[in-house]
């Protein structure tokens, strides 16, 4: 399995702004249709090695720190100016590869809400590209809600059957891109759909 997967799920800004700017996204809320497309993202394979190194790097750091480990933060990165920057994972997700461990889930998944964003670009290189790409192929009514990232060497960070939308709090999702940044085997599928292999990162 990949080390680092990142997914990206956008919701609609409001109703009426997504009407007006963008009827395709409006009709897949409404009706509930299922598409699915590959896209590659428009990264050097050096930009995607450093951002999944980043990844590791943040996965890693807050590993062998005790205040983040008795903070359940997953991730932790440094600005230039010193300042700390963490992210934490979920621990209560059960449809996983596995028999649900809250313990080893929280450590091997993280959460990038999307309002803060900005300052996580700051930290991890070419994410600001990635979330660019993602957004022209989105449309302008929808908005980043959450970015994962997992390191999918566990299988605590490797799902089963769901739905994005239907997962709590992400009642709102309407499109979601999944990105494999390491090398490795990997594959996903949407119901009724044929599964997708990744090519490597």
């Amino acid at each position: 399995a990949p080390f680092t997967l990142a997914e990206i799920n956008f919701r609609q800004v409001n109703s009426e702004e997504a009407a007006r700017l963008n009827p395709r996204a409006t009709l897949f809320g409404a009706d509930k249709a299922t598409s699915v497309k590959e896209l590659k993202l428009p990264l050097v394979q050096r930009h995607v090695e450093e951002l999944a190194a980043a990844i590791r790097r943040g996965f890693d750091d807050a590993a062998g720190d005790k205040d983040c480990v008795s903070d359940q933060v997953s991730c932790t990165w440094k600005l230039p100016s010193g300042r700390q920057v963490i992210a934490t994972g979920f621990q209560n997700y059960w449809r996983v590869r596995e028999a649900h461990d809250e313990e080893k889930q929280w450590k091997v998944t993280c959460v990038l809400p999307g309002k803060e964003l900005p300052i996580y670009a700051a930290v991890l290189p070419h994410l600001a590209d990635v979330l660019w790409y993602v957004y022209q192929d989105a449309g302008d009514a929808l908005e980043v809600a959450y970015v994962h990232l997992l390191n999918q060497t566990s299988a605590q960070a490797r799902f089963a059957w769901h739905t994005d939308s239907g997962t709590d709090g992400y009642g709102t999702v309407e499109y979601s891109y999944v990105f494999c940044l390491t090398p490795g085997r990997s594959s996903m599928q949407v119901a009724g759909r044929e599964p997708f292999y990744y090519k490597g990162a």
